[in-house]
């Protein structure tokens, strides 16, 4: 399958076949609509390179109405620019004002549907917006460049259509991006967000397990797993092992995703989590909040 970030969330969509877009489920403009911002700065993750991330980098909150303001400036502008072709600009500045606790409810909407738009093209197209485009040498295999790159070679497969990640041929040229990706997980809202050094990469909804009552906290994944598909299994094919007691994992009831009462501890609709799966490295971080 070749679908990145999918439905009930606000991930970008890849397709081997097609400029990726985002995708909620019903069709393939941007998620689910924003949730009302919590303002916790301490969620925020600092990408690898320790510059700030986010929020953190948002104009500050003493002024409310000068706030707003400034984003409705900044949204005139930034359409502009996005006009001039301006996509990785303003996909950064967006980047910035995600998640900000001032902006009104229809401001989040107008802010996650131009940042989804403007990620999916940015992050998970073929267009070469974040690195120049890697030529492949002889030898190269899709998982070597995969781990130059730091990021999982299934999602350089997705992203370039793929097929065989061992057979490349001399001269190709690849769409690459640099990772690796974290992600931040909200349980009040149900939400999961990916970030790409400090860049909005998408959301997906996601479910709680109804045992489980202590998730805070900071991790990295210790594993990924792709097993082969067991009809008698709540948990979908993959899994994204935190520790051992949490991990990232599918669902067989849709259902509960959205709710706290399922199985096991965190999971995602199938499609969510095997493009989840292709997204996160072994040590991404992952850092859940309530």
């Amino acid at each position: 399958d070749s679908s990145i970030p999918a439905s009930g969330g606000s991930a970008p969509q890849l397709s081997t076949e097609s400029h990726p877009s985002n995708v909620n489920g019903c069709g393939r403009p941007p998620p689910f609509a924003p949730v009302g911002a919590s303002g916790d700065q301490a969620g925020v993750l600092p990408p690898p390179d320790g510059t700030l991330l986010s929020t953190e980098a948002a104009p500050a909150a003493t002024d409310q109405s000068a706030v707003r303001s400034a984003f409705g400036d900044f949204l005139r502008t930034a359409r502009q620019d996005l006009n001039r072709g301006k996509l990785t600009e303003v996909h950064r500045e967006l980047s910035r004002w995600y998640d900000n606790p001032v902006l009104s409810p229809q401001e989040n909407r107008q802010l996650i549907d131009l940042l989804d738009e403007v990620a999916g093209s940015v992050v998970y197209s073929r267009e070469h917006l974040l690195e120049r485009p890697y030529v492949v040498q002889s030898g190269d295999t899709l998982q070597r460049i995969g781990r130059k790159y730091g990021v999982p070679w299934q999602l350089l497969a997705k992203i370039n259509g793929v097929a065989d990640p061992e057979n490349l041929q001399d001269g190709q040229e690849l769409k690459v991006v640099r990772g690796p990706f974290d992600a931040l997980i909200h349980l009040d809202r149900h939400e999961m967000t990916v970030m790409l050094r400090g860049l909005y990469a998408g959301r997906f909804s996601i479910g709680i397990g109804r045992d489980q009552q202590a998730l805070e906290g900071t991790y990295f994944v210790e594993d990924k797993i792709a097993q082969a598909n067991d009809p008698n299994s709540p948990f979908g094919r993959y899994l994204i092992k935190l520790d051992e007691r949490i991990g990232l994992h599918g669902t067989d009831d849709p259902r509960h995703v959205g709710a706290s009462d399922g199985p096991g501890s965190i999971c995602l609709e199938d499609r969510d989590i095997e493009d989840v799966h292709a997204i996160l490295s072994i040590g991404s971080r992952v850092k859940i909040l309530r």
